[in-house]
């Protein structure tokens, strides 16, 4: 970025805009909240994959934090970042070194859901003289171990792996079923009676587990549509929140999610106003530059939005690769201004970009590298 650049309207387009003071103020909301609960933060690191950032939420109180992918921990690792915990299994023998690897510098812990995994994690681990931490998803929606006796099994033969140290459970999708899915349900009420249903078993799977002889140090859950159930929950010890920091536009529809705003975009050029189509526009922010998805459902195609009072008259059509497509009052748009797109999906919109600019009203404070971008491994 050249250092003459001071007003977020003199950037080069499409450019990621993360606004400071936003985001500053997403990040004191969640604090406050877990001043006043027995459960911790453990945000998750893929909605954003800065380090600043991370200490920025490490700093207000997180005692740690999750990560999707084992490349993505060993930035936040490198960072300083400690109390990693990877909500995902590994599998392939490189991963498996790699972690091992990890292990001898980092404090990072993995999810196993396959016996025969967790025997080459015990063996690597032996072999390197570590003690590799593992922890189990217990889940039947996604990946992981059904809850109650299987659960209870498979965590008594990881007991049995000399080179492992199991450290917990975590479950993302607690009360998720064919009839609702707690992450877009916009009821917050609704969303607590489906979520604390899925906890039930997590806990009542905690205490088989620790009736067993078998101590559970991390019962890990919930994500930003639940922090303020999941951080009620009883024996829950960490909460693993992570869109609010940016908070995309979908998530705030839900009830209890208003409190977070906006605080990522994608500044963006009007690069057409074809003449022969008077209610349309066209700019140069397309698929490849911002998402596409629901933040909570990956099934529904949304589009994002128009920021600011434009967005009441001005909607995003559509995308394709390069463009995005404008209908509306495009009347009020001039070929060469710059408005300003907010993503329905943040974690997979900040991928997309090297750098995101930083400001403070209109005006540029900073570059952060996003330097967990393509660490999808």
């Amino acid at each position: 970025m050249p250092s003459k650049i001071i007003n977020k309207l003199d950037l080069d387009t499409p450019a990621l805009i993360i606004d400071l003071d936003l985001l500053e103020a997403n990040i004191k909301t969640m604090s406050d909240y877990f001043a006043t609960v027995k459960p911790k933060l453990r945000p998750h690191m893929k909605t954003h994959k800065i380090p600043k950032i991370a200490h920025m939420q490490i700093d207000a109180g997180a005692i740690g934090v999750t990560c999707q992918k084992l490349g993505e921990a060993d930035v936040f690792a490198q960072a300083g970042i400690k109390n990693i915990l990877v909500s995902n299994q590994i599998a392939n023998n490189e991963k498996i070194r790699h972690f091992i690897d990890m292990t001898r510098w980092a404090d990072v812990t993995v999810g196993v859901d396959d016996l025969e995994v967790a025997r080459k994690i015990s063996d690597e681990a032996l072999a390197a003289n570590v003690a590799a931490k593992v922890a189990v998803e217990v889940s039947a929606i996604r990946c992981g171990i059904e809850p109650h006796e299987p659960a209870l099994k498979f965590v008594k033969q990881l007991a049995r792996l000399k080179g492992l140290r199991f450290m917990g459970l975590w479950v993302h999708e607690a009360g998720t079923t064919p009839a609702i899915d707690v992450a877009s349900e916009i009821s917050w009420q609704k969303r607590k009676d489906a979520h604390y249903k899925g906890l039930d078993a997590v806990v009542e799977t905690k205490h088989m587990i620790e009736e067993s002889g078998i101590p559970v140090e991390i019962f890990s859950a919930g994500y930003t549509g639940t922090y303020d159930m999941t951080g009620e929950y009883p024996e829950v010890t960490d909460v693993q929140a992570g869109s609010y920091v940016f908070m995309d536009w979908p998530y705030r529809q839900l009830e209890g999610m208003e409190k977070f705003r906006a605080a990522l975009s994608v500044l963006t050029t009007v690069i057409s106003l074809p003449a022969h189509k008077r209610d349309i526009a066209y700019t140069d922010c397309g698929l490849k530059n911002i998402s596409s998805e629901h933040t909570g459902d990956y099934t529904k195609i949304v589009f994002p939005k128009v920021k600011g009072e434009l967005g009441d008259v001005i909607r995003v059509k559509g995308l394709s690769e390069e463009h995005g497509h404008l209908q509306g009052e495009v009347n009020k748009l001039k070929v060469g201004d710059k408005i300003e797109f907010i993503p329905s999906h943040n974690c997979t919109t900040t991928s997309r970009y090297d750098v995101a600019h930083v400001v403070s009203g209109e005006r540029v404070v900073g570059a952060w590298p996003i330097l967990a971008r393509g660490k999808h491994y």
